[in-house]
C-alpha cells in the first residue's frame, strides 16, 4: 500500500496543505504543538474513517471553521484510488473514487495502517476497554464485516440494558423479554468471541521473534484472551450461554448486562505476573512495540501487502537498543512509513533512509 498525495483543509491546526509523500520513510520534524501528530492523525483518519484521539469527531475541525476535509491519492491492492473524508457540525462524509460510502464496513480495510503512539502504553496500563479496542481495530481492518457484528451487538446490548434499567418488580414479563435479547446477544456475541480468539492467537504467535530479541530470550510471555470467565474459545462460548441463562436474577438486581464480549479482556503476563502491574516502564514499552509489530505481520499475511506504518514520537519513549531494533525493522521492511520526531540529533540512521519534512505552525515544507 502506498499513500502518494494528501490534501488537508481546516483539519486541526491545518488551514490548507498539500503534500506529496515518498514511497519509503517520511520523516516529520518539528517542535511540540506544531502539527506533527495532527498530520499523522489525518492519515489514520483516512484509513479508519474516524479518530481515536478524540471523543467528539467535530473537535477535529479547525477553530472558527464549520467543516474539515481530507483527500488522498493512494494505491491499495494494486489499484490507484482516491479516498476522501469530510465532516461538518451535522454530518460526516466518506468517499472512495468520488463515490459516497454509506457504511463504515465498506470503507475500512481499503487503506490499512498500523499506528503506534506513546499513548499505546495504555494498552497495558489501563482497563480492558483499551485492549478490546486494539483487537477490534485489527480485526476490522482485515475483516470489515466484523464492524457490522460489533454495531449489531452494541445495539442489542443497549436495548437489553434499557429494559433492565426501566423494569419494575411488578413487570411479570421481564424474564421472557430478557430471554429474547439474550438469544440475540449469544448469536452475535459468539461470532465476536470466535474472531477475537483467532486473532489473539495469531498476535501471540507473531510476537515471539520480536519479543525474544527485545528481551534477550530469557523472559516468558503469555497472552490470554479471557471471555465469559474462561481462557479458551470453546469454553468461553459454552460458558457464555450458561451465564446468560443462570444469572438473569443477578442482572435484574443490578440492572445491567454482566456477561458477554463487552466485558472481555486480553491478559498479558510476563514471567507469570500481570505485565500491567509488575512490568517495568521499559518492559511495557517493548511489549507494546512487539504487539504493534505483530499487528503488522498479521495484516501483511491477510492483505498480502504491507500496511502503512505510522510512528508518532515513539523513538523518545524507547531506549537505545529498542530504537536500533525499530530503525532496523523500518529499513528492512521496505514499506511506506511515516515518522514524527522533534529533532534528528540521535536519529542519524533515520536521516540516511528517509525523506525529511519540516512542520511549523501547521505548515509543511
Amino acid at each position: 500500500m502506498q499513500l502518494y498525495h494528501l490534501e488537508l483543509r481546516d483539519f486541526r491546526n491545518y488551514k490548507e496543505e498539500y503534500i506529496d509523500f515518498e514511497s519509503g520513510v517520511n520523516i516529520f520534524i518539528g517542535n511540540n504543538g506544531q502539527g506533527k501528530s495532527n498530520l499523522l492523525e489525518a492519515i489514520n483518519y483516512l484509513s479508519m474513517g474516524k479518530s481515536f484521539r478524540v471523543k467528539l469527531q467535530t473537535d477535529l475541525i479547525r477553530w472558527d471553521c464549520t467543516e474539515f476535509s481530507l483527500k488522498a491519492l493512494c494505491q491499495c491492492g494494486g489499484h490507484s484510488l482516491t479516498m476522501e473524508s469530510s465532516m461538518t457540525k451535522e454530518r460526516k462524509s466518506l468517499k472512495i473514487n468520488g463515490m459516497p460510502v454509506k457504511k463504515l464496513s465498506d470503507y475500512i480495510g481499503t487503506l490499512v495502517t498500523v499506528f503506534f503512539t506513546p499513548d499505546d502504553l495504555n494498552l497495558l496500563k489501563k482497563g480492558p476497554a483499551e485492549r478490546r479496542k486494539f483487537i477490534d481495530q485489527l480485526i476490522a481492518q482485515n475483516k470489515p464485516l466484523y464492524i457490522s457484528w460489533l454495531n449489531h451487538y452494541l445495539k442489542v446490548l443497549y436495548q437489553k440494558n434499557t429494559l433492565l434499567r426501566q423494569h419494575t418488580r411488578a413487570s411479570p414479563d421481564i424474564r421472557s423479554q430478557l430471554d429474547l435479547w439474550n438469544q440475540q446477544l449469544f448469536q452475535i456475541g459468539s461470532q465476536i468471541i470466535e474472531y477475537r480468539s483467532l486473532y489473539i492467537d495469531a498476535l501471540r504467535d507473531n510476537m515471539t521473534e520480536s519479543f525474544d530479541y527485545l528481551f534477550g530470550g530469557d523472559q516468558e510471555l503469555h497472552i490470554v484472551y479471557q471471555s465469559c470467565k474462561r481462557d479458551t474459545y470453546p469454553e468461553s462460548i459454552e460458558n457464555f450461554a450458561y451465564l446468560l441463562e443462570t444469572h438473569m436474577d443477578q442482572e435484574i438486581e443490578q440492572r445491567t448486562s454482566l456477561y458477554g464480549p463487552h466485558r472481555d479482556d486480553i491478559l498479558v503476563h510476563l514471567n507469570g505476573r500481570p505485565a500491567r502491574y509488575f512490568a517495568s516502564q521499559g518492559q511495557q514499552r517493548a511489549l507494546v512495540l512487539s504487539m504493534k509489530l505483530s499487528e503488522m505481520e498479521i495484516i501483511i499475511r491477510e492483505k498480502e501487502e504491507p500496511p502503512l506504518l505510522i510512528l508518532d514520537d515513539v523513538f523518545s519513549e524507547l531506549d537505545e537498543k529498542r530504537q536500533d531494533f525499530l530503525m532496523t525493522y523500518i529499513a528492512s521492511a521496505g514499506q511506506q512509513t511515516f515518522v514524527s520526531i522533534t529533532h534528528l540529533d540521535s536519529m542519524a540512521h533515520l536521516k540516511k533512509i528517509g525523506h525529511i519534512f519540516r512542520i511549523r505552525e501547521g505548515s509543511i515544507y
